[in-house]
């Protein structure tokens, strides 16, 4: 029988406890034992000893053995190790290698951005009381089908607790946010930390020698990273593409504590922590003027100080998610006159108004998907209709409580963030554009076990579809959500055939036509 101490060594039960002498480097993460090897695991890496004489048998070595949790090594001598970073590595194939299922690398979820056709996973954050909550697991990428970890404790120290992220205009270079640690900015393969104490840095630490440089926030305007200093005198920051900065004092007070920053025209809008009192601050970097939303009439109306998310729409409409329901500003590019919150009417009563919600998207067909604590809707783009509603006893929702929600917009790929995790739903809207480009219909041909919607993909923005039989007879019509269009096909009665497809803009500047081969 064997345990280990630290600092002390590795000991063996021989009707007393006898220290063995031997001492591996680093704090013991666990112990596993056969007939033939003692695995001992430690932060500083993994060894096999002979459980005789404790001889070295064997100590891999590997980049992936970053964070070893546990490991074990089998009868024909390869490794298994447990790695808090890597997943799954082995050398049964002759070479270290990492076997992890395809997903984030930890279920810590903080926010989700989309840039640059990729999704990131910020799995830091702050509390409710804004600070940091010490979490290393860096951020989660996910592109061209595959997950990578960057960023983490274990593969970049000194930088920790993601919350957002925002590319330069004109630029490859990546600036991500961090609650106590300030900046990250990647440029190619260089990475550089940007503090307080970074040469021509405006960036305040009011908590400084200590870890208290929170950024909560990021936004990508035309003049460059615009940037949240929380708890900052200067509280607005802008970074430029030619590297000069800008630091704005917001003439009312709580703009210190804002904790989410939007760009709408020349305005910035800045949602106040609710801990700190809450509501909105509208800053006009110009004229250096500044207004407070409220709850009061013509001061914008709203329906709870406790707003937490903002969402501009493809009409110019302002949603905000507050702990009292859903409420909407006409116009979010003036600062002037009277502004007053306007809160949609669902079956008869304020939108969602028995709910907090907790986050909001905008899909390609201006649809509204809306997270709650009690899980996530989808309505129609004036919420006049519900279309989905998503909880974790209904379907694969791994929790009720939504933390984020971001959408692949060329995809239709909507990701939910919650507390046990992520899920994506694939969608029937994406981004449109002007012109159809690469048009696909899936499934194609449609076999008649298939149950479900053929999805039209590639699509001109909000576009008509006509599908029709060989015969010329209309079998069906819509518009497409964005560039997206679907048909369920489960509740027609359709004959083995050819169908045509035919899609045009309003204008009929431009068209497209497709066959879709049905299968009975």
């Amino acid at each position: 029988l064997f345990t280990a101490l630290d600092n002390q060594g590795i000991f063996v039960y021989e009707e007393m406890w006898i220290n063995t002498g031997v001492t591996p480097a680093g704090s013991y993460v666990s112990l596993n034992g056969t007939q033939a090897s003692l695995v001992i695991v430690t932060t500083d890496g993994v060894e096999a000893r002979d459980p005789d004489d404790l001889s070295l048998l064997d100590q891999p070595i590997s980049d992936l053995i970053a964070e070893p949790a546990d490991a074990v090594r089998d009868a024909d001598g390869q490794w298994w190790v447990g790695d808090a970073t890597n997943g799954l590595i082995s050398d049964w194939s002759g070479v270290f290698a990492s076997y992890s299922p395809s997903g984030p690398a930890s279920s810590n979820i903080f926010n989700i951005r989309y840039l640059r056709d990729s999704i990131y996973i910020l799995t830091g954050g702050f509390s409710t009381n804004v600070q940091p909550l010490g979490r290393g697991t860096g951020i989660h990428l996910f592109a061209n089908g595959e997950w990578v970890n960057r960023y983490s404790t274990a593969s970049f120290s000194g930088f920790s607790d993601f919350t957002d992220v925002a590319v330069m205009p004109a630029s490859e270079d990546i600036y991500y946010a961090s609650a106590g640690d300030g900046l990250l900015r990647v440029s190619g393969n260089t990475t550089e930390i940007i503090d307080e104490n970074t040469p021509g840095s405006p960036l305040v630490n009011p908590e400084a020698p200590f870890r208290g440089l929170v950024i909560p926030g990021l936004a990508t305007g035309t003049d460059g990273v615009w940037m949240i200093n929380y708890n900052s005198p200067t509280p607005v920051v802008r970074l430029s593409p030619d590297g000069v900065w800008t630091a704005f004092s917001v003439p009312v007070s709580l703009a210190r504590f804002a904790v989410q920053i939007e760009l709408y025209g020349d305005l910035v809008w800045l949602r106040i922590a609710p801990s700190r009192g809450g509501g909105i601050v509208v800053f006009q970097p110009a004229t250096n003027e500044a207004r407070y939303l409220n709850m009061a009439p013509g001061n914008g109306s709203l329906p709870s100080m406790r707003v937490n998310d903002m969402q501009l729409d493809k009409d110019g409409f302002l949603w905000l998610g507050t702990d009292a329901g859903v409420t909407v500003i006409a116009n979010p590019f003036t600062i002037s006159g009277d502004i007053n919150a306007v809160e949609p009417v669902f079956e008869g009563r304020p939108l969602l108004i028995d709910e907090e919600v907790t986050a909001i998207e905008v899909d390609g067909g201006n649809r509204k998907w809306i997270g709650t604590r009690s899980g996530a809707w989808l309505f129609d783009p004036a919420a006049d209709e519900l279309i989905l509603r998503f909880t974790s006893s209904a379907s694969p929702l791994p929790s009720d409580d939504i933390i984020a929600i971001e959408i692949d917009g060329k995809k239709g790929e909507v990701f939910f963030g919650t507390p046990a995790g992520l899920v994506s739903y694939r969608a029937d809207a994406t981004e449109g554009t002007s012109e159809h480009q690469q048009v696909k219909i899936f499934p194609n041909p449609v076999r008649r076990d298939f149950q479900g919607s053929v999805g039209i993909s590639g699509l001109a923005n909000d576009v008509e579809i006509k599908i029709t039989d060989s015969a010329g007879r209309l079998v069906f019509r819509t518009r497409s959500n964005g560039g997206t269009a679907s048909w369920d096909i489960t509740n027609e009665k359709l004959q083995t055939g050819i169908y045509m497809v035919f899609s045009a803009t309003s204008d009929g500047s431009e068209t497209f036509i497709g066959k879709i081969a049905i299968i009975r």
